[in-house]
């Protein structure tokens, strides 16, 4: 009944802040390279820790990564008490999903359940029109007991008319979730890439627009990525947005902090962000950003060099 139905609602609550809602169906639609895996992850990471999903709920399909990459992610999820789910490993295979979510929907067992399918390509063929339906049958069954899925999906190579970045597979994995995203490059440096997310197809109060960054300088250590994966405040994202700030001007102040830290013998990238960050009013993207593009040796343009020693570290000298 509709009473028993309002006993078992909850009140609106996020799993990956502002992108992701308990409860629905998300799909986050990107071209390789784009960093959504590490953003799902590091969003994951975040959920268990600030408490809004208990981890032993929690259920990353890795269907979609080297062996290398599934030690680095079994590595993550062993650290923080969630689980990571591969083909192959303990006897597990993809076209097992619709039957564990059929399972889990029978026996009352999806509640407060989340998984995160990385790639959805690998569950369902995107092409199909009978597949997807039945695929998204199954997952609106699984969520309407109270279940929450992530997908990971793809764009076409091909962008539509208007330049815009279109969804790969049927027209069903866009209409029949309740969130939709597609995240496109914003600006790249020769450290960073800033993603921006935008908002398809939305139920509830999600945002419609967020920007992402993070590094892109070659590492062994996954965990490194994870953490340099920032969201960019809304004024940062409009300003880029705009053209106004976007790493063209920089505060007299803050180029006089990062000058002081370097002199004073902070002079690797990681400490001199984070340092700066803390002792001033400036993001670390910020700071970030100014280290990038202020770096060179001509003293009328830049304000410090540069050079790069063993695995990559990066070590300054201010002119």
């Amino acid at each position: 009944t509709s009473e028993t139905m309002r006993i078992d609602l909850k009140d609106h609550a996020f799993f990956i802040d502002g992108l992701a809602s308990q409860g629905q169906i998300t799909s986050w639609f990107a071209p390789p390279n784009t960093g959504k895996t590490a953003i799902a992850l590091q969003g994951c990471i975040d959920a268990v820790n600030e408490g809004r999903i208990d981890p032993e709920n929690l259920y990353y399909v890795n269907a979609d990564d080297s062996y290398a990459g599934l030690t680095e992610k079994v590595t993550l999820a062993e650290r923080h008490g969630f689980h990571m789910l591969a083909p192959g490993h303990r006897d597990f295979r993809v076209d097992m999903l619709p039957t564990l979510l059929r399972h889990m929907v029978a026996k009352d067992l999806a509640d407060d359940v989340v998984i995160v399918l990385d790639t959805l390509k690998k569950f369902v063929s995107l092409m199909e029109k009978n597949a997807a339906r039945e695929f998204m049958i199954t997952a609106r069954s699984f969520v309407l007991k109270g279940g929450t899925i992530l997908a990971l999906s793809h764009t076409n190579k091909n962008r539509g008319d208007d330049g815009s970045l279109v969804p790969a597979g049927t027209s069903d994995f866009v209409d029949d979730v309740d969130c939709a995203y597609v995240i496109g490059v914003l600006q790249e440096t020769d450290t960073t890439r800033t993603v921006r997310f935008t908002n398809i197809k939305n139920r509830g109060p999600v945002d419609r627009c967020a920007a992402y960054e993070y590094s892109i300088v070659k590492t062994s250590d996954y965990q490194a990525l994870l953490d340099s994966v920032e969201r960019i405040p809304d004024s940062d994202l409009r300003t880029i947005e705009n053209g106004v700030g976007n790493g063209t001007t920089h505060p007299p102040e803050l180029i006089a902090s990062i000058k002081e830290h370097i002199q004073r013998g902070y002079n690797t990238k990681q400490i001199i962000v984070e340092r700066v960050a803390a002792s001033t009013k400036f993001s670390q993207r910020k700071v970030r950003t100014t280290l990038d593009l202020l770096e060179g040796n001509d003293p009328k343009q830049h304000r410090w060099t540069v050079t790069k020693g063993k695995h990559g570290k990066q070590s300054y000298t201010a002119l």
